[in-house]
């Protein structure tokens, strides 16, 4: 439940539960590794680190474009730290990135949605629109375009329309705010593709809270394992 950085690899090895090979045997063994070497690890909030402000969200969205149907992953922060993590393939296939990262771009603002109205039911005021980053231009263009003007001004876009319609309407209610985010700092990314120690690490760091806690440097007891952030050259 708080581990959410081997979520991707849990979903991977779910594929095979039938007719298990050396290798997956060893991935699998591997994962069960790290999750008792980093046990010291796992979500830390916190107030007033969070750029976005207290009791603030913000959302990522981010989907890989491989043959068959994409693999997409998306996250809620809050204080600081994943509050919901959900990585899976997609039900439907895709004929370009953009079209796949649209798609979750879509599934994220229904989480949103929840959120929102979960948060306005505990009595905080959600005044201002989530900030949904995303890493790809074009997605943001025809979520935006759909939004604007009802249709998008690309043809080859129009299939699109329909899988982001609700989307489109948050975005006209002014309940999400979609903004880009280079693809290094795209912290969905975690949930959709398998990364270097390095880069593994710092969206790790950066998603469940502790980079933030690490880098005030206030006394709190931080793991050695948690990557700096003013370390990073990412």
């Amino acid at each position: 439940m708080t581990k959410f950085e081997i979520q991707f690899a849990v979903q991977q090895l779910s594929k095979h539960m039938q007719r298990w090979s050396k290798e997956l045997f060893e991935i699998a063994v591997g994962v069960l590794m790290y999750g008792i070497t980093t046990r010291l690890i796992g979500l830390i909030y916190s107030r007033g680190l969070d750029p976005h402000g207290v009791n603030v969200m913000s959302a990522y969205a981010d989907a890989t474009f491989n043959p068959g149907r994409p693999v997409g992953s998306r996250i809620i922060m809050y204080n600081g730290a994943i509050v919901r993590s959900k990585s899976a393939q997609h039900s439907v296939t895709s004929d370009s990135t953009c079209a796949a990262e649209t798609m979750e771009a879509a599934l994220a603002s229904n989480d949103i949605a929840a959120f929102r109205f979960l948060i306005k039911e505990l009595g905080f005021k959600m005044e201002e629109p989530t900030v949904l980053y995303q890493d790809n231009q074009a997605a943001i263009q025809v979520a935006e375009g759909c939004s604007t003007s009802g249709h998008s001004s690309g043809s080859k876009a129009r299939h699109i329309l329909i899988r982001v319609a609700k989307l489109a309407e948050y975005i006209t209610d002014k309940e999400i705010h979609l903004k880009y985010c280079r693809t290094v700092q795209m912290l969905a990314d975690l949930g959709t593709k398998f990364h270097a120690v390095k880069t593994f690490e710092f969206l790790r760091d950066m998603s469940n809270g502790y980079a933030l806690v690490k880098f005030r440097n206030d006394g709190y007891i931080i793991p050695e394992l948690v990557y700096t952030i003013k370390d990073s050259k990412l």
